[in-house]
């Protein structure tokens, strides 16, 4: 069974509440449920497991969430869900809780959804260094 991807609902949400603010004819509860709802979607996503499919011709090395070690391998054309970071292309890439990322053929590392993309800038990326002992496998292999 497929997991979802919270974040697209948050999406959603988003632009409900935009578009309701703009509309003079609807009343404020709407807006208020919007906001509820984003919220839920919000504490849903985040206490979710990150998600990566590999499209790449490469297995990608991932470093799994709570642990050290060992490294897990995400073969070509698979999905992994529950893993802190992966290194592709040479680069490492922090995930936070619940998005939803894609290496790409070209070993490029891609956010799905646009509120996805948002906690990512924050909390996740690319890293230059290691935050912490843990992910130096990861950054060595």
């Amino acid at each position: 069974m497929k997991k979802l991807n919270y974040y697209y609902g948050m999406d959603a949400c988003m632009a409900l509440f935009v578009v309701l603010l703009f509309c003079k004819n609807i009343k404020g509860s709407w807006a208020v449920a919007t906001v509820v709802a984003f919220a839920l979607l919000f504490v849903l996503a985040y206490t979710s497991k990150a998600k990566v499919n590999n499209e790449s011709e490469e297995a990608v090395k991932a470093k799994p969430e709570d642990a050290c070690e060992p490294l897990l391998d995400v073969a070509p054309g698979a999905e992994h869900y529950g893993f802190d970071g992966i290194k592709a292309n040479g680069k490492v890439f922090k995930a936070a809780n619940g998005t939803h990322i894609v290496v790409k053929k070209d070993g490029s590392v891609k956010t799905k959804a646009l509120t996805g993309k948002m906690v990512n800038a924050i909390r996740g990326g690319v890293l230059a260094s290691p935050p912490d002992s843990c992910w130096n496998k990861l950054f060595d292999c």
